[in-house]
């Protein structure tokens, strides 16, 4: 089975008093990323056919954000709490719900298991753009991958393209 596959870290979240970490809502500076990422996928023609993700609000209103700005239907979002908590250990699982015709498919979620699965996902050690994570917010990692159907890791992803969205064109203005 031969896929290929986006991860995208949810874009920068607000930290309202009073609201707990899975009902945060995305600032003004994380919907602009991922109306950045949206644009970039248009441009380079990598729309996804599926979005999974997780159902945490940022990750959501992220998806949302960026279907919405590439003039792609929300419907396309299938969320799974499961990507929330251990969702290295529940990623599979959460694949198999996904439409066996997808080629493109469009995984939205959180760091710590983002970054770790896809600096384990690539075949090349990943180039650290500097910060402390790889996955900084709204940041976009694009793979093809040939078969996973036994797992997704082990170098089995070859880089297409990395992006982070502070680096495309766009107003970058702090809310």
């Amino acid at each position: 089975m031969s896929l290929e596959i986006m991860f995208l870290r949810h874009g920068k979240a607000a930290r309202p008093e009073g609201v707990g970490d899975f009902d945060r809502p995305l600032r003004k500076k994380g919907k602009r990323q991922a109306r950045k990422i949206g644009r970039w996928l248009v441009a380079h023609k990598a729309l996804p056919d599926a979005v999974l993700s997780s159902s945490a609000l940022r990750a959501v209103q992220t998806a949302e954000e960026v279907l919405k700005t590439a003039g792609l239907d929300h419907d396309l979002i299938k969320t799974d709490r499961r990507l929330y908590f251990d969702a290295r250990a529940n990623l599979m699982k959460a694949l198999a719900g996904v439409d066996d015709a997808a080629s493109r498919l469009l995984v939205v979620g959180h760091n710590p298991w983002m970054e770790d699965l896809v600096c384990d996902l690539a075949s090349e050690p990943l180039q650290h753009p500097g910060g402390n994570w790889i996955m900084k917010t709204g940041t976009l990692i694009r793979f093809a991958v040939d078969d996973f159907t036994d797992g997704l890791g082990s170098g089995r992803g070859r880089l297409l393209d990395y992006v982070l969205p502070d680096t495309l064109p766009g107003a970058d203005e702090d809310d």
